[in-house]
């Protein structure tokens, strides 16, 4: 995955614009590399850097992460930023991979929380992202079960360990983050974290879910 200076930052966000790939062997490691290296070159960028007025820069680092098998996986916000209600945190999950839910090619359950109750939103979950086993290399997209694709991607408990990940995230780094994190055997991986982007933007606007 790509890790550019100002992608991550405060007040801008270059969400799916550089390339990242999953389930990468060792055979192809070379050559992703090499291409979430040159997609900072790509036209998309040059013309979001140029719209936002940032200095058109081509630095970039790429991390390579361990790829964890998620069963369930999503975001989450420190803030609910669809109307700026710093007391309240959202979740967003579904079940497999979290590729379906940031790319929006998937439905994914909402999760409210707030002074320690939840609002849930779920929604029927028909497909998920896993990894691709027949060349045991990237992914594909599958039928979830019958009996669970109405069922809630995540648990009570674990919507609240998640809860306990942002405000420690809070707490780490002075400002409310917006986070990825996959599900392995009710073990919570903490995949990434930024700041909500242009947080100073979002009115505080606190009140009822």
């Amino acid at each position: 995955r790509s890790s550019a200076m100002d992608e991550d930052g405060s007040d801008f966000s270059f969400a799916g614009q550089f390339e990242s790939y999953l389930y990468v062997t060792k055979a192809t490691l070379a050559d992703k590399i090499k291409s979430v290296w040159l997609s900072s070159f790509s036209e998309r960028v040059f013309e979001y850097r140029k719209i936002n007025n940032l200095q058109q820069s081509f630095g970039i680092a790429v991390i390579i992460q361990e790829m964890i098998d998620a069963k369930v996986a999503g975001v989450a916000f420190g803030i609910n930023p669809s109307n700026g209600d710093r007391d309240a945190k959202v979740i967003s999950a579904v079940f497999g991979l979290g590729e379906g839910l940031v790319s929006g090619e998937l439905n994914s359950d909402n999760f409210i929380l707030k002074d320690g109750k939840i609002a849930s939103q779920i929604a029927v979950k028909n497909h998920k992202i896993i990894l691709d086993s027949e060349c045991f290399e990237g992914t594909k997209k599958v039928e979830v079960a019958k009996e669970e694709s109405e069922s809630p991607a995540l648990s009570e408990k674990q919507i609240f360990e998640i809860e306990k990940v942002l405000v420690k995230c809070y707490e780490e780094y002075g400002r409310p983050q917006d986070i990825e994190f996959a599900i392995v055997d009710d073990k919570i991986f903490l995949l990434h974290a930024r700041p909500v982007t242009n947080l100073h933007k979002i009115a505080d606007i606190r009140g009822e879910y």
